[in-house]
């Protein structure tokens, strides 16, 4: 989002300047050069994905240019509207490099759809608390000396995933791992 503010993208009108492609129509549409505000805001790609978004499509005023939009949305909208709104630009942009580098882009009407359940998927992750771990009050201790290995097992509940986890290590008398596995389940 930085580059694209800062407007240094590698577009085709800035490849075109530095005489790397002899094109610099946008690669999607090829109706208008290639510009930070054609590529976010008025391509055909840029429309599809905006339409299904009336929120973040009401801030857009005419003459408008990307940098105040991105703007006008940080200062009118939260979470986690502004999360969906950084993640559509982004697969926009992943959008029109597949385009232009000839690969398979997937369909422009998925774009909307697979980047709002990034973002949530996103925001479930990061406000998602870890965990606490316990620290054992007493340090490892190695096997009797009639025992060739000693078992640890240690579990975990994550109560708001529903989910537990249990962890096995298994070492020699010295101390050494022979054996570890974890499951989540």
């Amino acid at each position: 989002m930085w580059k694209a503010c800062s407007n240094i993208l590698p577009l085709c009108t800035k490849l075109f300047d530095r005489k790397i492609t002899s094109n610099f129509s946008c690669p999607v549409c090829g109706d208008e050069a290639e510009t930070i505000d054609h590529t976010f805001m008025n391509c055909s790609v840029a429309l599809a994905v905006w339409g299904k978004h009336p929120n973040l499509m009401a801030l857009l005023q005419s003459g408008m240019c990307f940098v105040d939009w991105v703007e006008v949305i940080l200062s009118s909208l939260s979470s986690p509207d502004i999360e969906i709104f950084f993640t559509l630009v982004w697969f926009i942009w992943r959008h029109c490099n597949e385009v232009w580098s000839g690969s398979h882009p997937g369909e422009v009407k998925q774009i909307s759809l697979k980047a709002s359940r990034y973002a949530l998927e996103f925001l479930e992750a990061v406000s998602d608390p870890s965990p606490s771990l316990e620290v054992p009050s007493s340090a490892w201790t190695p096997p009797s000396s009639s025992h060739l290995f000693k078992v640890n097992v240690a579990s975990v509940l994550f109560k708001e995933r529903q989910e537990v986890g249990i962890g096995v290590v298994v070492r020699n008398s010295q101390g050494v791992v022979l054996a570890a596995t974890s499951e989540k389940n």
